[in-house]
C-alpha cells in the first residue's frame, strides 16, 4: 500500500540549518511498501560514489527482507520495509520488524526497525519513523527498538 504524504504541513522541530547544506522539506513525499528496488537504491542515491558506506550485495539483502529464506520472520507480517521517495527518487529507507522468538522468551510486545538510511531531512525521518510504528502498534507492539539490521542467516 503506497500513500503521499504532504510534508508542507509536517511541523517537527527547528527547520535545518542551511549552512549544514540541507533545505526544509516541502512538497510530497511517496511512501512506498515493500518496493525493493527502491529500498536497495536508497544508500547509493543517498550517500554517494564516495561513501564509506558499505550494502549487503542486493541477492543477500533479497534474502533477509524475503519472508519465505528468513526463517526469523515467516509469519506473515512481521516484516516490512518503506522506502520514501521525493519526486521519483528515492531519499530514505526503514524496515518494520515483529521477532516472535525476542518477544517469547522475554515477555515484551517489541517491534524493532531497521536498515534506517535517509538523506538529512528530519521531516523523511520522522515519517519513516511514524510509518514503522503505526505498522508495529497495527501488530500488538508496545514499544518500538532500533536500529537493526540483521543477516541473510537471520
Amino acid at each position: 500500500m503506497d500513500e503521499l504524504v504532504n510534508t508542507s504541513a509536517k511541523t517537527h522541530g527547528p527547520s535545518p540549518s542551511p549552512a549544514l547544506g540541507t533545505a526544509p522539506s516541502a512538497g510530497w513525499l511517496e511512501l512506498r511498501r515493500d518496493d525493493f528496488d527502491a529500498f536497495f537504491r536508497v544508500p547509493f542515491e543517498q550517500y554517494g560514489p564516495d561513501s564509506h558506506h558499505v550494502s549487503p550485495f542486493r541477492s543477500d539483502l533479497a534474502k533477509m527482507l524475503d519472508p519465505g529464506v528468513n526463517p526469523t520472520f515467516r509469519r506473515a507480517g512481521d516484516l516490512t520495509h518503506f522506502t520514501a521517495l521525493r519526486n521519483g527518487s528515492p531519499v530514505g529507507r526503514l524496515t518494520a520488524q515483529v521477532h516472535r522468538g525476542y518477544n517469547h522468551r522475554f515477555s515484551r510486545r517489541t517491534g524493532f526497525f531497521g536498515f534506517f538510511d535517509t538523506s538529512p531531512d528530519p521531516v523523511v525521518a520522522r515519517t519513516l519513523l511514524d510509518a514503522a510504528g503505526g505498522c508495529l502498534r497495527r501488530r500488538g507492539c508496545t514499544e518500538m527498538r532500533g536500529g537493526v539490521k540483521f543477516t541473510p542467516s537471520q
